[in-house]
């Protein structure tokens, strides 16, 4: 039998099914249980059947595409947390016959031209990574009525809408708390840029410390830039320059984390003895370089694999209330301190 006489009765017929579970199986529209479903698509692999993806969405009234809503690309280039997090993702997405589409941000909010919101292509929905505080792709999500889940806080939290996120607050306190161990009383903290929501809930939690840890130095440090290593460096001079430097730092990413190494290796200062540093969400960078950070871990695998596994619920109506799922973290104590 030629290729393109190939149809789904002439499956349905060599599988020994129905012709609607064949349907069923390229639509996704209905579950079938795993084994007729493996006996379909290998049927179809063996007589070189493809579905016509165009007929699927239209049975399935469903684009199978999902967006995701990036930071901006200078954050994410040398990033190993955001591959992570994107695996978490596409691993979901492929399991469930899913397209992922990246929108990487690219915008000017003064502008007021936002070429990657025409959706030329349509989605079923979307997810919004570490949205900015007044994130243009959030509401126009919210305008178009498209369903979506956010990985990561934003300032203010709506009511109505979906979250997945690690939990900052936790990671800075326990963070705080080793470094008491150590014997470290003056922390920096380096955080994310201002635009973002986590910058509120680790900025807070750093100064919740110093207020209520009579141990601690109560002189404020705080720092936010750009992932870059250039953002380390530059803190690391400006704070061993001053006439009452840090001790340690709490750092946002393991990239960040480098800049500081980087200025102290030039400059003679001893880590973990002359200064501590402890990263915050920690990826394979921190546990390879030398000294080995010392880190609150994050999950950001199981941050993107949520984040998907929650939307497709949303778009089957599977899950319905609103809310924030925290995901826990964990110190993994290494070289930096």
């Amino acid at each position: 039998m030629k290729k393109q006489d190939v149809t789904i009765k002439s499956i349905a017929e060599k599988a020994g099914v129905s012709i609607s579970t064949v349907s069923y199986v390229i639509s996704k529209k209905r579950k079938i249980s795993d084994d007729v479903a493996k006996r379909v698509n290998d049927i179809m692999k063996e007589m070189g059947y493809l579905p016509n993806m165009v007929a699927r969405n239209l049975a399935s009234k469903k684009t199978w595409c999902i967006g995701l809503y990036t930071p901006t690309t200078t954050s994410i280039q040398y990033d190993l947390y955001f591959n992570s997090v994107l695996v978490g993702i596409l691993d979901v997405l492929h399991k469930e016959g899913y397209q992922l589409l990246l929108y990487a941000d690219y915008l000017n909010e003064q502008a007021g031209n936002h070429p990657d919101l025409t959706m030329a292509q349509p989605i079923d929905g979307a997810l919004v990574m570490n949205p900015r505080e007044n994130c243009i792709y959030k509401k126009y999500l919210s305008e178009m009525g498209i369903h979506h889940v956010i990985l990561g806080m934003p300032v203010l939290p709506k009511v109505d809408d979906h979250y997945v996120a690690h939990d900052n607050e936790a990671a800075v306190s326990l963070a705080i708390s080793h470094l008491l161990e150590r014997g470290y009383r003056k922390p920096a903290l380096v955080a994310h840029q201002h635009e973002y929501g986590v910058y509120g809930y680790v900025v807070s939690s750093y100064k919740k410390a110093l207020r209520e840890t009579p141990a601690l130095s109560a002189k404020e440090r705080i720092y936010s830039g750009e992932v870059q290593i250039d953002t380390g460096f530059e803190v690391a001079s400006q704070e061993f320059r001053s006439s009452d430097p840090a001790d340690s730092f709490i750092v946002q990413n393991d990239i960040v984390a480098i800049g500081l190494l980087k200025y102290m290796k030039e400059n003679n200062i001893s880590v973990p003895k002359d200064a501590g540093i402890i990263s915050i969400g920690g990826t394979m960078t921190g546990e390879t370089i030398n000294p080995s950070l010392t880190t609150v871990a994050f999950d950001p695998y199981r941050l993107g694999s949520r984040g998907a596994t929650n939307l497709l619920e949303i778009i089957r109506k599977e899950r319905v209330r609103p809310g924030v799922e925290l995901l826990p973290v964990k110190l993994k104590i290494r070289e930096t301190t």
